[in-house]
């Protein structure tokens, strides 16, 4: 007999777990009770337990886009007061500056080069820039239907506000009414206002144009000649829309009256009836009969 003859006759010819050879009964048959792997196992039952809730804060979270989810940025968190926001589109669009609140803390943003990354993040998601200015002293209705009319020509407004000392050289020392930290918080409450900043005497000129670029640039009529204008658009903006004043009365010509003591034209004299009880709105000149 040789080697793989001997080897094959210690070899039991089959096994009873492997494949039973023709016209024997299989493995089951011939052992009794279960196989070899089932014994002393109980049977498994359908899992009836109610999954553990999610730990909050982590995963309650919209899922971010376009960045990983280790990776953070200050700039949607705007002026860097508020805590580090995680980048991606939604992400940004679920930070404080897309929120009805005023957010003063977020949306005042002195730093221009962090306004520049905050509109970098804005042109990532598609948005239309609009960029204004203006001094907004002793906040009136024109100012807000100004604010609100710039605020149609794109998805995120920009204003600048003229710094104490730039009022100042401008239109005299007693000016402005309202120091400029309160200014910026009136606008912030204004409907449609994204972000405001500080235009500062000592800048060089149209230096928050530059930095910002806007898609539009709103100002008013008197704001800037043609061919400043045509500068703008050549080289620093998409568009310049121009608005009309929309106030019926200036600031400066309230505090005239205000010192005056003159009343507002459509203010009737004292001692007659007046007030709204004719269906006119405080601050509108009453409704003719």
């Amino acid at each position: 007999m040789n080697k793989a003859a001997a080897g094959n006759s210690r070899r039991p010819p089959w096994h009873p777990w492997r494949a039973t050879p023709p016209g024997l009964p299989g493995p089951a048959a011939m052992m009794d009770g279960p196989p070899p792997s089932s014994r002393g196992k109980r049977p498994r039952r359908a899992c009836t337990r109610t999954p553990c809730p999610a730990p909050p804060g982590r995963y309650d979270r919209p899922v971010k886009q376009g960045a990983p989810t280790d990776e953070e940025t200050r700039a949607a968190g705007a002026n860097g007061n508020g805590p580090a926001v995680a980048n991606g589109s939604l992400a940004l669009v679920n930070s404080g500056l897309f929120a009805d609140a005023s957010n003063f803390d977020l949306r005042y943003v002195p730093d221009y080069e962090r306004i520049h990354a905050i509109v970098g993040a804005l042109r990532t998601l598609g948005l239309k820039v609009v960029l204004t200015s203006g001094s907004f002293d002793i906040l009136h209705e024109g100012h807000s239907m100004y604010l609100e009319a710039a605020r149609r020509f794109g998805d995120f407004l920009i204003v600048g506000l003229d710094s104490d000392e730039k009022i100042r050289a401008r239109k005299g020392p007693h000016r402005p009414a309202v120091p400029e930290m309160e200014r910026l918080r009136m606008v912030t409450h204004q409907r449609g206002v994204g972000l405001v900043t500080l235009k500062h005497l000592a800048d060089e000129r149209w230096r928050l144009i530059k930095t910002i670029r806007p898609d539009v640039l709103v100002a008013t009529a008197d704001t800037y000649s043609g061919a400043e204008i045509s500068e703008l658009e050549e080289r620093y903006c998409g568009r310049v829309a121009v608005l009309e004043r929309m106030a019926t009365v200036s600031t400066s010509a309230r505090l005239r009256r205000i010192q005056l003591g003159l009343p507002e034209p459509w203010e009737p004299p004292a001692g007659e009836a007046g007030g709204t009880a004719d269906g006119g709105e405080p601050g509108r000149p009453p409704a003719s009969p």
